[in-house]
């Protein structure tokens, strides 16, 4: 079997035909040896200048000379992002007010009114069965969850009540709800 060896087309260098070439200004006849972009929107109409015609052609380049106040807005916005696609973090904020507002920060009638008249906060289904196993009273702050979740954790704790299966199964969903709750709580926010 033989085998032939390929030829590396790649190089750092520019190649004898690249070098030849004279500058692109008018009547100059000096070896073109800088590479120039013509047109900014197409880069792969190149050129080649001199020395003293590049340092000339760079310091009256004008990049945004034939854009309106919205292009170079566009150019400068997708210059901070290394023009790659991006998205919001947590989703879209005008969506987000869309959906119900369950603590009260938007103001889109999410709350309902109860029978008697109240103004009463509606959760996710399991956020309200998390609720009351840990047994959590409206309205829930971060700090009041922590502190009813360790007293909870203290009741059921398996090193106090050895033997007993139904606290240890307790302390499972204790466990389960203080996630699902503390979850939704920081996306809340």
């Amino acid at each position: 079997m033989s085998t032939q060896k390929q030829e590396n087309t790649f190089s750092y260098y520019k190649s004898g035909e690249e070098c030849a070439q004279t500058c692109c200004a008018k009547g100059c006849r000096v070896e073109g040896i800088h590479r120039v972009i013509l047109d900014p929107k197409n880069p792969k109409k190149i050129s080649y200048m001199c020395l003293d015609h590049i340092k000339e052609y760079n310091k009256n380049l004008n990049y945004y000379a034939n854009m309106t106040a919205d292009q170079i807005e566009a150019e400068i916005r997708a210059d901070t992002i290394w023009r790659k696609p991006t998205w919001p973090l947590r989703g879209d904020h005008i969506h987000l007010r869309t959906k119900k507002d369950f603590f009260g920060f938007f103001e889109d009638g999410s709350e309902k009114t109860s029978q008697n008249g109240k103004q009463e906060k509606t959760f996710p289904k399991d956020v309200a069965s998390a609720l009351h196993v840990l047994g959590v009273d409206l309205p829930v702050t971060l700090e009041k969850l922590k502190k009813t979740y360790k007293k909870s954790v203290k009741e059921c704790h398996p090193d106090l009540h050895p033997g007993k299966k139904d606290r240890e199964e307790h302390l499972k969903k204790i466990n389960i709800a203080y996630k699902i709750v503390l979850e939704f709580l920081q996306n809340a926010s």
